[in-house]
């Protein structure tokens, strides 16, 4: 425990050290230590941290916490924590393979501000460019099927931001998704294509896809009257997000 330390310190340096990056990108602290800015109407961005159980002994710890979100997700942007909360820093640059303690900053009250330093540094370097490619809601969709394409499941449903696909008439095979999932299982069985509990977990991997994925949304598209159902639907949740999104000061 750090005597005489207390959380607002962390706060109020947070705030000062990332708002001379990302104020002149047009965000905003909108909740506590939470940066976000919109694009268009339609897709909010998000920069903050979170706290975590240190590792190292008479230290604190948090994580940045960054992400994106629509306005057609079933999201909550008073607490950003949606998909993608928590994207690594290093996730992309490292070919996926961080864990939590990777993405974990120690620190105390001697070094917080250069640790906080350290955490603006590689967000700049690694957070920022990915952010920077959504522009619209097809360069989201690109973005969550880099990232963690599960939120894209279920259409159906209209379950996490699948809505997406719906609102775009998206109809993209997801070979991308399959390939990046297929390189992560391999490295979970050290590059050996041969083994059958790799070949299973890929065609599992692959059938999930076909099912939760493309099939769900082709299951919308395809039926005028479900899609019709879950556009109504769609709607209210755009206005609700909207009210909220108004109340953190957004023109939307």
């Amino acid at each position: 425990m750090m005597l005489g330390f207390h959380q607002k310190n962390f706060d109020d340096e947070f705030k000062k050290q990332f708002g001379k990056v990302l104020d002149p990108l047009d965000f905003r602290v909108i909740h506590n230590h939470v940066f976000g800015k919109m694009i268009g109407e339609d897709i909010f961005v998000f920069i903050s941290y979170r706290n975590l159980n240190a590792t190292e002994r008479g230290c604190k710890a948090f994580i940045i916490n960054a992400g994106v979100c629509t306005v057609y997700g079933n999201v909550d942007y008073k607490i950003p924590s949606c998909a993608n909360a928590d994207l690594p820093v290093f996730k992309h640059y490292h070919n996926c393979d961080v864990t939590l303690d990777d993405m974990l900053i120690n620190y105390n009250q001697n070094t917080m501000i250069d640790k906080i330093s350290y955490a603006l540094d590689q967000t700049t370097k690694f957070i920022l460019p990915e952010l920077s490619k959504i522009t619209d809601l097809n360069s989201c969709i690109a973005f969550y099927k880099k990232y963690n394409a599960g939120v894209l499941y279920h259409a159906d449903e209209l379950m996490g931001e699948s809505a997406l696909l719906i609102v775009t008439q998206n109809r993209d095979s997801f070979e991308d998704v399959i390939e990046i999932i297929t390189a992560s299982i391999l490295k979970a069985y050290n590059g050996d294509s041969t083994n059958k509990y790799y070949i299973q977990a890929v065609s599992e991997a692959e059938q999930r896809i076909l099912k939760e994925l493309v099939e769900a949304r082709d299951k919308v598209l395809s039926n005028t009257n479900l899609k019709k159902a879950l556009e109504e639907k769609i709607k209210e949740r755009v206005n609700h997000n909207k009210i909220i999104l108004r109340k953190y000061g957004f023109s939307v």
